[in-house]
């Protein structure tokens, strides 16, 4: 049977039109650069709405690949069927039984707003066949399992299980900054930190050209390479002088440095990781397996 990954973004969608158009199209733009980069065979992309639609093999890969994609905040394995209510309802059967859960819900998406039900009420009728055929219970709060129905206007996208990414904007949305790369992982989190809100990333440290090395194959999917430059020492001059080079906006540095910049430079200076305690980041690193 057809399968696809649906794609859902979350900042991205409350942008103004224009702006918004313009996130889509770099979202869009960096997923098949991820998927290609682990050696995943795309096969189709479409976008429409606030959704990504992804044809693709092998598609259990992608799934692990897609998390680590900026800007993407949740997707799914989709079941492709005709937009027919039989269709639906023989399907939500066969998903339900397969799954062995107790409790379910219908949720419906009626993107197709010429179809003849509501989405309410496709929930109901389908919900109803379910429980006409197993006996089962609704719970519409505390289910096990939740059937998810999008209906367009020739096929339906069927999916039970959400997976969740990291979300903030796409790599290429925002400016380019100059990350300092330090001892501390402090500082390395930073960079991973302004790459989520979709900066393109230079980096500059002393012995840190492994860790570049793994944040580009793992998170730094975008149309640049990543630059990275070695420090032999902490130099603010040569910093500036490297922001200055590769047209950067800001400087990037770790909350031990601030104000060693005031008055140096017209550059911006973050310090991205100040709003986090250091149990955040800890458990933060542990989950974006860097050691």
């Amino acid at each position: 049977m057809e399968k696809v990954i649906i794609v859902r973004y979350g900042e991205i969608g409350i942008k103004s039109y224009w702006v918004r158009r313009e996130f889509e199209k770099r979202l869009v733009d960096n997923i098949p650069r991820a998927l290609l980069e682990n050696k995943i065979e795309l096969e189709k992309i479409w976008q429409s709405g606030a959704r990504t639609y992804i044809w693709c093999k092998p598609i259990n890969k992608a799934l692990k690949v897609l998390k680590n994609v900026f800007g993407v905040v949740s997707y799914s394995l989709a079941y492709v069927i005709k937009t027919d209510l039989n269709e639906m309802k023989k399907f939500a059967l066969k998903l339900y039984k397969k799954s062995g859960k107790k409790k379910f819900r219908i949720s419906t998406r009626r993107i197709y707003k010429k179809f003849p039900l509501t989405s309410m009420q496709v929930s109901a009728e389908v919900g109803a066949y379910v429980i006409d055929k197993t006996e089962a219970k609704v719970d519409l709060t505390r289910y096990d399992i939740n059937i998810c129905f999008e209906i367009t206007k020739n096929r339906t996208f069927v999916f039970s299980d959400f997976y969740k990414g990291w979300g903030g904007l796409p790599i290429g949305t925002q400016g380019k900054v100059l990350c300092v790369l330090s001892d501390k992982k402090e500082s390395l989190f930073n960079a991973w930190l302004m790459a989520r809100r979709g900066c393109e990333i230079v980096l500059a440290g002393k012995n840190k050209r492994s860790f570049a090395k793994k944040f580009e194959k793992k998170y730094y999917y975008f149309e640049e390479e990543l630059s990275y430059y070695d420090l032999t020492d902490f130099s603010i001059e040569k910093i500036i002088e490297i922001a200055k080079r590769e047209g950067a906006k800001a400087i990037v540095v770790d909350n031990s440095r601030i104000n060693v910049f005031e008055g140096k430079t017209d550059l911006i200076v973050f310090y991205p990781s100040l709003g986090y305690s250091p149990q955040q980041i800890r458990k933060i690193w542990k989950e974006l397996d860097f050691d």
